[in-house]
């Protein structure tokens, strides 16, 4: 880690960091393993360049925090913030806190089910309104400016002279994104959605850990924290959590369980979940986000994700009616015990 970096921090929070260690997880940030002689931290590098951003996303920590969400707050420095600048970029010291990491096919019932209900314990603290005001907000997909961005990637890519594997799989993403964007009538401004919950925006399996006995020990990384319709983020969720990418039976029971446990503490009705899904595959299907990143950005960590936006449009799209299934009984009550 960059000498002067280390300086900064043991001036700001009078430790003495003797090593670190580059952590290898996140695609568009740089974050490290700090020791000390006794202790050990996590130094977040923000993506962001606004400080606002961060003392938002600070905040969301601390309101989930005291309202019992196993959040691992910033350390203060001595100049009373939670975060600080250097050489252009943000940073935020936590304390290093243990815990076990599973990944979306390790989880068993007992996970699913803890991670279930600590979505809801999360969302159920904006019960009758949101506790605080955030800036960032749930943004609805825009036809028109997709349609102009993914066709100036599509023309970059497909001059390119000679085209790698991950080229064609690119030209062929990118038209089928087009050509269903530009079928697409329906706006956001369709649906009866209001961004009125606080949501932690990146919700699943990686951003959390485990105890010994399956259960959410911690929740992190909020960069993404905005305010939104729950329901989307509750869509979201269940489709990286219980899916993975493979849309099978087995995976379609975890989702229920996972589902249940949310619907036990804050149920969903029908409708809401009904326009929750289109507003999640059409805010997928609008995404450039991997597209954005290679070719415009030469950012080449996210290109894992090239077929991502366009599978799970395509899967809640042929899916809908039995995923609301999972999240409602045909009375629009909370999710069946059929599901076992």
């Amino acid at each position: 880690m960059n000498v002067k970096l280390t300086n900064v921090i043991n001036k700001l929070y009078g430790i003495r960091v003797a090593k670190s260690r580059v952590v290898r997880e996140g695609f568009l940030s740089r974050n490290h393993v700090l020791f000390s002689k006794n202790d050990k931290y996590f130094l977040k590098q923000y993506r962001f360049s606004d400080k606002n951003k961060i003392a938002e996303i600070h905040r969301v920590k601390r309101l989930f925090a005291e309202n019992g969400i196993p959040v691992i707050l910033p350390l203060r420095n001595k100049k009373h913030f939670t975060y600080f600048r250097f050489e252009g970029n943000y940073y935020a010291l936590f304390p290093f806190v243990g815990g076990k990491k599973l990944s979306s096919r390790q989880l068993s019932v007992k996970a699913l089910r803890s991670a279930g209900a600590m979505l809801a314990d999360m969302h159920v603290i904006n019960k009758n309104k949101p506790p605080i005001r955030l800036e960032n907000r749930f943004e609805p997909w825009n036809k028109k400016e997709f349609l102009v961005k993914a066709k100036k990637i599509l023309i970059i890519v497909e001059r390119k002279k000679s085209k790698s594997s991950f080229d064609r799989l690119a030209i062929k993403t990118l038209k089928g994104k087009i050509a269903l964007a530009e079928k697409n009538t329906v706006r956001f401004e369709d649906l009866n959605l209001k961004n009125d919950h606080v949501t932690h925006g990146d919700y699943h399996e990686n951003n959390m850990f485990f105890d010994d006995n399956d259960t959410i020990a911690w929740v992190f990384d909020f960069e993404k924290a905005k305010l939104a319709p729950r329901v989307v983020e509750v869509v979201r969720s269940a489709v990286l959590i219980c899916f993975d990418g493979k849309f099978t039976p087995k995976n379609f029971k975890r989702a229920a369980e996972y589902l249940r446990a949310y619907s036990k503490i804050y149920p969903l009705k029908q409708v809401e979940v009904r326009d929750g899904m289109k507003a999640f595959s059409f805010k997928h299907l609008h995404s450039l986000w991997v597209e954005t990143e290679h070719y415009l950005k030469h950012n080449r960590r996210v290109d894992k994700f090239i077929k991502t936006d366009l599978d799970e449009y395509d899967f809640v799209d042929r899916n809908s009616e039995k995923l609301i299934s999972l999240f409602t009984d045909p009375a629009g009550d909370s999710i069946s015990e059929t599901y076992s």
